[in-house]
C-alpha cells in the first residue's frame, strides 16, 4: 500500500486520477487538534526550553481570532511554531500578517522551484500589499473580516503591476501568468478557497 498525504491542495492538479487512487479530504484543524501538531513538530524539532515557551504563545494565539485562522493545516500550524519559536506570535495583525508572510515566501524561495519568485521579489511584495489593501478595503465595506478576491480581480492586479515596469507584451503575458501559477500552486501570498 502506498499513502501520499499532503496539506496544501492548491498545486495538486488530479496527478492521481480519482478513478485509480481513493482520495480523501481533510477537513481544517481544530484547535485541540492544531495544538497537538504543533506539540509532536515542537517535541522534533525544539528543546525542551522552547517547546514550553512555543506551546504557550501558540495556546494564546488560537484564543484570538486572527491567529486561529492561521492554523487550520498541519503546514500552517508549523509556520506559527515557527513564529513563535524566533521571538513571540505578534498581536498586531500587520506584524503578524508580515511575519507569516515572510516565513512563506522565504520557504518558498528556498526550495527554488519557482525563479519567479525569486527575481520578481518587489512585483510579487507590491502585488501582496495591494492585494492586501483591497482586501482590507472591502473587508470595512462589508463590515466583515472574510473578503475574497476572484481570480480574474488577482490577475489584474498582477497585470497593472507588471505593465509599470515598461515590459515587452510577450514578456508581461508570461510573467502575469508565471506569477498567478506560483500565487495559486504555492502558499505565498494567497490561499485559495475551495
Amino acid at each position: 500500500v502506498y499513502v501520499m498525504v499532503t496539506s496544501r491542495r492548491q498545486g495538486y492538479k488530479k496527478d492521481f486520477p480519482p478513478e485509480l487512487f481513493r482520495h480523501w479530504y481533510l477537513t481544517p484543524l481544530s484547535i485541540p487538534r492544531a495544538l497537538h501538531c504543533a506539540r509532536r513538530f515542537a517535541r522534533v524539532h525544539m528543546g525542551e526550553t522552547d517547546q514550553d515557551r512555543v506551546m504557550k504563545e501558540l495556546a494564546g494565539a488560537a484564543q484570538m481570532e486572527a491567529t486561529a485562522r492561521l492554523m487550520r493545516s498541519p503546514l500552517q500550524v508549523i509556520i506559527m511554531a515557527t513564529l513563535a519559536q524566533s521571538g513571540s506570535i505578534p498581536d498586531d495583525r500587520w506584524r503578524l500578517f508580515s511575519e507569516y508572510y515572510r516565513i512563506i515566501y522565504d520557504r518558498e524561495v528556498a526550495k527554488r522551484r519557482w525563479k519567479v519568485l525569486e527575481t520578481n521579489r518587489e512585483d510579487i511584495h507590491v502585488i501582496h500589499n495591494r492585494v492586501a489593501l483591497l482586501l482590507q478595503v472591502e473587508c470595512e465595506r462589508i463590515g466583515q473580516t472574510d473578503a475574497r478576491l476572484t481570480a480574474a480581480r488577482l490577475e489584474q492586479i498582477v497585470t497593472a503591476r507588471l505593465s509599470e515596469q515598461s515590459l515587452g507584451v510577450e514578456i508581461l503575458v508570461r510573467l502575469t501568468q508565471e506569477i498567478l501559477r506560483a500565487a495559486s500552486d504555492r502558499l505565498v501570498f494567497l490561499v485559495g478557497l475551495e
